[in-house]
């Protein structure tokens, strides 16, 4: 049977009541105690507005937001870092590579112009514009298939994307937008 002020004994002081709701009795010793007397309400059960405990509510809500907003600035911060890192450490790599790659192939083209001069009994700065000159149209003419490759390749996959989305609207509509382009102009 619950416990009420009316049938509770003199030293119980609340406590059995508290115990029965699954709280501590230290924890409810540390809580105010109403008397009747104190009740506003003349034993009607009291009613609670609904923005009762809003304020609380939405500063505990505020609380989480700005901690939420807080993790997402230092995980942007640590991305961009790390991205920052990886950035550096890739622009020192590339420009060791190039520095690395320059030097060899000035080596390789002095070599090939002394070679040219002894081979052919040139003067050697001929011999140097004539291997220089040879690697210009050489490089020139690889970046030049190079590029054409990569174009056409783009132009294939772009063709073939497309190609697709007019499948798919043929298999779902029944037509392309080239097919209703032309029903269009009839």
């Amino acid at each position: 049977m619950p416990q009420t002020p009316e049938n509770q004994s003199p030293g119980a002081n609340g406590s059995a009541e508290r115990r029965e709701s699954g709280r501590s009795a230290a924890a409810a010793a540390d809580e105010p105690r109403a008397s009747p007397a104190d009740d506003p309400s003349d034993g009607e059960p009291q009613r609670r507005s609904p923005l009762d405990g809003l304020e609380s509510d939405f500063s505990e809500l505020l609380a989480y937001a700005v901690h939420y907003l807080g993790a997402e600035s230092d995980w942007i911060q640590w991305r961009a870092a790390a991205i920052a890192w990886r950035v550096v450490v890739l622009a020192g790599a590339s420009l060791a590579a190039v520095g690395m790659a320059a030097t060899a192939a000035v080596f390789v083209m002095r070599g090939l112009a002394g070679g040219l001069a002894e081979l052919c009994d040139i003067r050697p700065w001929a011999a140097e514009l004539i291997t220089g000159g040879t690697f210009f149209l050489v490089v020139g003419g690889g970046q030049a298939i190079a590029f054409a490759l990569i174009r056409w390749r783009w132009r294939e996959r772009i063709l073939r994307k497309y190609e697709r989305f007019r499948q798919r609207e043929r298999w779902a509509f029944g037509h392309d937008v080239g097919q209703a382009g032309e029903r269009q102009a009839d």
